[in-house]
């Protein structure tokens, strides 16, 4: 049987996507929910909706701007989070060094090494 449209979620997970700026966000997320692609400023989201094991999944993706003027909008969104996926550019090392404080961000602790 396929999935209704438009009926209501079984679940929903709020995931938040964070990382440096150009590191890729804004063109995974639009690509995953087939949107076209444009720059953020501050706090934006998307919904999309898959099915697990015959359950509709609601995934209410919010992508943040990675300049480190919003970097205080982006702390907002991190109490009410299912999970956080941090992203960074693997051509580009200084946002792979970020990673680490983007996690002390969202975690709101000292990471140990």
């Amino acid at each position: 049987m396929a999935p209704q449209i438009n009926s209501i979620p079984d679940r929903l997970f709020k995931v938040i996507f964070v990382g440096n700026s150009s590191v890729g966000k804004t063109s995974f997320l639009r690509r995953f929910c087939n949107l076209p692609c444009i720059s953020v400023i501050g706090v934006d989201y998307n919904v999309k909706t898959i099915t697990v094991d015959n359950t509709q999944v609601a995934l209410q993706l919010w992508d943040t701007a990675g300049q480190e003027r919003y970097r205080s909008i982006t702390k907002q969104f991190f109490r009410k989070a299912d999970g956080v996926i941090v992203m960074y550019d693997i051509t580009a090392k200084d946002t792979f060094t970020a990673v680490k404080q983007w996690l002390i961000s969202c975690c709101n602790k000292e990471l140990n090494r």
